[in-house]
């Protein structure tokens, strides 16, 4: 349920926006947040406010800890690249780094592992070969050029 009052601050809408994705089961991302135990434990917009304080321009609500609660410690204001680098590894991911996957499993040739990373709404392709090692690298290294550019 997204609330948009014209004079309401763009923080009340980020509070509630992250509580009904945890608290409410008929929220249609519900499954991504409440659904696997990701707790709101705010008790009040003004203690939310209290800790965080007023939003920058250009950053978003984002928890340090992402299978962590919404809780005092373990929210700040990031930025896009910030928040996106803190995501969960999705769920076919069999090798626990993020970007990095195998290309073909269903090739008779050699394995061939692919890292990529999205940039703004593009991916970029880092490494395509045999080396799972390197192909880890090449991520790990995009990574921290992004950090650094942000």
């Amino acid at each position: 349920m997204k609330i948009s009052h014209i004079n309401e601050p763009r923080e009340l809408s980020l509070y509630c926006n992250a509580k009904q994705r945890c608290v409410n089961k008929k929220h249609p991302r519900y499954n991504d947040w409440g659904g696997r135990g990701i707790e709101f434990k705010f008790t009040s917009y003004k203690e939310f406010i209290a800790h965080l304080g007023p939003c920058p321009d250009g950053l978003m609500l984002d928890r340090i800890d992402n299978n962590g609660p919404y809780a005092v410690g373990n929210v700040k204001w990031s930025t896009p690249v910030e928040q996106r680098a803190n995501r969960r590894l999705d769920k076919r991911n069999k090798f626990g780094i993020m970007g990095v996957s195998l290309f073909d499993k269903h090739s008779t040739g050699p394995l061939q592992y692919v890292s990529r990373i999205r940039v703004g709404n593009r991916y970029e392709h880092l490494y395509y070969g045999p080396d799972f090692f390197e192909a880890c690298c090449k991520r790990k290294a995009r990574e921290y050029e992004t950090k650094k550019q942000s």
